[in-house]
């Protein structure tokens, strides 16, 4: 969502609020990704994946927001997919492999 926000043009009277905005929503997102990959073993490789994709599309936001900063939209969307698809892929993994001990269990 704030990546897809960031792309859309802003009126020069709302770029204040839309700062303010983003700020919110990007200090939720880190300590929300921080606490996610403390949460994590970076010696499994599926939740080393997520914990690298995580901490990649935090920085690649960060980027972003630079770029936009100086009136630039032209992100790299290829890249935005790829950090997007390997979370996805990650918690899907890790999904299958937590839904398998649990049956295991019963």
């Amino acid at each position: 969502m704030q990546y897809n926000r960031l792309k859309r043009p802003v009126p020069a009277d709302q770029a204040a609020a839309f700062q303010r905005t983003m700020d919110k929503f990007s200090a939720k997102i880190t300590e929300q990704s921080n606490v996610i990959t403390l949460m994590l073993n970076p010696g499994k490789a599926d939740q080393a994946a997520l914990g690298n994709s995580l901490q990649g599309t935090l920085a690649f936001l960060t980027a972003c927001f630079s770029e936009k900063n100086q009136g630039r939209v032209d992100f790299d969307d290829a890249q935005y997919a790829l950090l997007k698809q390997t979370a996805f892929d990650s918690l899907t993994r890790i999904g299958i492999a937590t839904w398998a001990r649990i049956q295991r269990l019963q």
